[in-house]
């Protein structure tokens, strides 16, 4: 009888201490302490400010003991680094924002603090393509932390004017860069552009120039004028980044000095330049003393390039067969000549009475 009672003792004390580890397992998953960390915008623009937030489950003390501010720079892909290695995380400095008005007092009310963008863009030559990261400790166990992390955004955005062209040797044309808001950017001064050709068919700031040695693509000034080669480019050289394009296609290039992520590009077409045959010319007859009479010219030997922005002429539809394009009007004191042809064109006119 005794023995059945121990039985029953021991049976029933293994039940409780089972029991007992049990309940002490899901309490202490219950209380793992997660810190969460969140703000406004993973994308910040130059002034703006957002508000960050730490949020703790799994303790009573809810507040966060610190926010800590830091930042990473990773520099651009080149040909021979194309994927670069991230510097290592270090403490905010002005240059990237300020982190301020930290409200971590109340024990049973979320955290907060404020980030405030740097006033102006990071430089791109020192802080290549900033990461920032705020991270927040919890007070109930400061083993247990939290990130947040955003980047910066410039604003520019560009686009070249046209966006192709075809052009004879030695011709020249003028691209327009322009910002999101159709202002030029050409001529402002300090001149906030950067401008290339190189053969490659996607253009980066580290593209290689082609514009030297006995295969020139061309060249192009700081103010985006573009003077064709001497002679048709032949295919890329072997050394040049992948994609290419095809022989006697160039691609010009304008980045933003303040944001080199904004890039952007044009596509060239150059061709021999060559003698031009003309088929007609419209109207053949003026009246006398007549002013900014418009001139129709006719051929079926040449290419006309686009118009330079700026400087639109008037066209009319073709003849048969015929590329005509009307000259600007004499007020314009200016003649934008076919692309093909390798100097301007003259013409002359007789202005006779009608008899």
């Amino acid at each position: 009888m005794k023995r059945h009672k121990s039985v029953r003792i021991i049976l029933l004390a293994m039940v409780f201490a089972g029991l007992w580890g049990s309940g002490c397992g899901s309490s202490s998953t219950a209380n793992v302490v997660v810190v969460t960390v969140t703000g406004t915008t993973s994308v910040m623009v130059p002034t703006q400010s957002q508000t960050i937030v730490a949020t703790i489950t799994g303790a009573t003390d809810v507040s966060s003991s610190a926010f800590a501010c830091t930042y990473t720079t990773t520099p651009n892909p080149t040909t021979a680094v194309p994927s670069p290695t991230p510097s290592a995380a270090v403490a905010c400095t002005s240059a990237v924002g300020v982190l301020s008005n930290f409200l971590n007092t109340s024990t049973t009310v979320a955290s907060t603090a404020t980030f405030t963008a740097p006033a102006v863009f990071p430089d791109q030559n020192k802080l290549p393509n900033v990461i920032v990261t705020i991270t927040a400790t919890s007070n109930a166990d400061k083993t247990k932390t939290g990130k947040f992390s955003f980047t910066f955004d410039s604003g520019i955005r560009i686009t070249l004017v046209p966006s192709t062209a075809t052009l004879g040797t030695g011709a020249q044309q003028l691209f327009i860069a322009e910002d999101f808001n159709g202002i030029v950017l050409n001529d402002i001064s300090p001149n906030p552009l950067t401008w290339g050709v190189t053969f490659e068919s996607t253009a980066k700031t580290s593209s290689a120039d082609c514009s030297a040695g006995t295969n020139s693509c061309g060249t192009i000034d700081k103010t985006g004028h573009y003077t064709a080669p001497a002679a048709v480019p032949t295919a890329a050289p072997a050394s040049t980044t992948n994609p290419v394009n095809a022989a006697g296609v160039v691609t010009v290039f304008v980045f933003s000095n303040t944001d080199n992520a904004r890039i952007a590009q044009a596509s060239i077409t150059v061709v021999k330049a060559g003698n031009i045959t003309f088929s007609g010319i419209s109207p053949s007859i003026a009246p006398q003393g007549g002013v900014q009479q418009d001139i129709l010219v006719c051929s079926r030997t040449f290419f006309l390039r686009p118009p330079t922005p700026h400087r639109r002429s008037a066209s009319r539809s073709p003849a048969p067969r015929a590329t005509c394009r009307l000259t600007p009007s004499p007020r314009s004191k200016w003649f934008s000549p076919p692309g093909l042809l390798p100097r301007p064109l003259e013409l002359a006119f007789a202005l006779l009475p009608r008899s």
